[in-house]
């Protein structure tokens, strides 16, 4: 079964020159999404289809740099069944992180949105 993970972080060097083994620590992570195919596939398209500035960090890896606006407007369906299943003390607890993670990011600024496939 293939699993999904994605973060948003902050780029350390905006030429993407994976110079490290690893290529996360290039990006550090400020907090986890929900991984989902859903998301994958939408920062994948709208990598490879120009909507998203961004690229392809590895075979089943993609980055894509979008404002906290596009990160919201990606989340609305995460977000509303987070708030659907609030009764559940786990996915209340993972809707708080949510956003307070979607509440430390700056309006207008540029984020690392990475979403790998595992």
């Amino acid at each position: 079964m293939t699993a999904f993970t994605c973060y948003v972080g902050v780029v350390k060097d905006p030429d993407y020159q994976w110079t490290e083994e690893n290529w996360h620590s290039n990006i550090p992570a400020l907090f986890s999404l929900p991984g989902s195919r859903e998301l994958f596939i939408k920062i994948m398209e709208g990598v490879r289809e120009g909507k998203y500035q961004g690229l392809q960090l590895d075979w089943g890896a993609f980055l894509g740099n979008l404002t906290k606006e596009e990160i919201q407007e990606l989340l609305v369906r995460d977000v509303k069944q987070y708030e659907d299943c609030s009764h559940f003390p786990h996915i209340r607890e993972k809707a708080v992180k949510l956003q307070d993670g979607l509440r430390t990011l700056e309006f207008g600024k540029k984020y690392a949105v990475v979403v790998t496939e595992c």
